[in-house]
């Protein structure tokens, strides 16, 4: 979602002869999401259209965007930011309708863990949102400030305990 809170087709990765779409998928209001995806999306769910065809009655204006596409089959997932809507990822025309879903859930969960890592790292956050410790970058930066203190006072005493729990 961008600053206007319209989404954008931020990253698009097409087969060989497939034209991307992504310079007209930009700031496309939250209301084109039709009540099917809208459901699916609140149940943090993914959503698949086998017959494009048929999803013309389901919610033409999303009909409308997709057929520019000339698909006949998509599947979406949404992502989160904590409790937040951010976007989807989908792939178009998949070859095993009962893989791609679940294929898709896996990648948007993915995307959002990545999503909400990075912003903390980004953030410098002093705590880890999972667990409540502190963090990698607090800790570089509290064990920076120390050091500095024991080179600015060669007297002072510092000890230090670190447990690296990843792969607990």
């Amino acid at each position: 979602m961008n600053e206007k809170e319209l989404y954008d087709n931020t990253y698009e990765l097409c087969a060989p002869g497939v034209a991307s779409e992504r310079a007209t998928l930009q700031d496309m209001p939250r209301d084109d999401l039709g009540s099917p995806f809208a459901r699916a999306f609140r149940e943090n769910s993914g959503y698949y259209i086998s017959d494009m065809a048929a999803f013309k009655e389901t919610d033409p204006m999303l009909y409308e965007v997709f057929s520019r596409q000339e698909l006949s089959s998509l599947v979406l997932c949404p992502f989160y930011f904590e409790t937040d809507l951010v976007g989807f990822v989908g792939v178009d025309e998949p070859k095993d309708m009962s893989l791609a879903l679940p294929v898709m859930q896996i990648a948007s969960s993915h995307m959002s863990g990545l999503l909400q890592k990075s912003f903390y790292v980004e953030k410098g956050a002093s705590a880890d949102s999972v667990t409540n410790l502190c963090s990698v970058t607090a800790f570089r930066h509290h064990v920076a400030y120390e050091l500095a203190e024991i080179q600015a006072n060669p007297g002072l005493k510092l000890d230090l305990v670190h447990f690296d729990i990843r792969n607990f």
